[in-house]
């Protein structure tokens, strides 16, 4: 399976309504969705608080997230996703705010404890904890795996572009191999032990590279 990720090809899909970056996404390849983010430089001016859904295909559009903002945490399913901090306009400042997406509707649940730093909290499906703090401390990393199996890779440090990668027990991160590309605001998919990682910038540009993570 690893040497079949490595050796994957990429083909179009259907493109999205409208440009869009900084979101917040949820799902699998063929029942997906993004919500929030920015439609053009500079995020902060902006930003959108719409809602999209994929089938595989092609994007339709669903209702509105409650609070507007790019750049936070999600995780979930089409039909079961969260959305969780990020930062709002017109000031870019962070947000505690959570919602709960049931395939049609938005709700606003428990707030996060903490909207920046090298914080993590677990959701038990109703509140947060706070648990075991990241090693490197930083924005615009991305995330793949469970709540007890997890991985986080690249991201923005506050002084340089990184290719951090820690992975995540249930309890605590350990730092492992960095990505060969250190970059912010990448997509990934999959698990602490197979998945990828692509896209994302490295000041002045965008990169479309991907990298295959097989679990070293």
């Amino acid at each position: 399976i690893a040497s079949q990720i490595a050796g994957g090809a990429w083909a179009s899909g259907g493109s999205m309504p409208a440009t869009r970056f900084e979101g917040f996404g949820a799902g699998t390849q063929t029942a997906a969705l993004v919500s929030g983010g920015a439609s053009t430089p500079p995020a902060s001016a902006n930003t959108v608080n719409t809602t999209i859904e994929y089938d595989g295909s092609s994007w339709t559009s669903s209702n509105n997230i409650n609070t507007t903002r790019y750049d936070g945490g999600d995780f979930g399913t089409q039909t079961a996703a969260i959305d969780a901090g990020g930062d709002t306009p017109p000031s870019g400042a962070a947000t505690d705010a959570v919602e709960s997406y049931d395939g049609t509707n938005w709700t606003e649940i428990a707030e996060i404890n903490t909207n920046v730093l090298a914080v993590t909290e677990s959701w038990n499906g109703s509140a947060w904890t706070e648990v075991g703090d990241l090693n490197d401390a930083r924005n615009g990393s991305q995330g793949m795996g469970s709540s007890t199996a997890g991985l986080v890779c690249g991201g923005y440090n506050g002084t340089a572009y990184t290719g951090n990668t820690e992975t995540w027990n249930g309890s605590s991160w350990t730092e492992v191999n960095n990505l060969n590309s250190g970059r912010e605001g990448l997509g990934t998919s999959g698990t602490s032990t197979l998945g990828l990682a692509f896209g994302g910038y490295f000041d002045p540009s965008t990169r479309a590279l991907t990298e295959a993570w097989d679990g070293t």
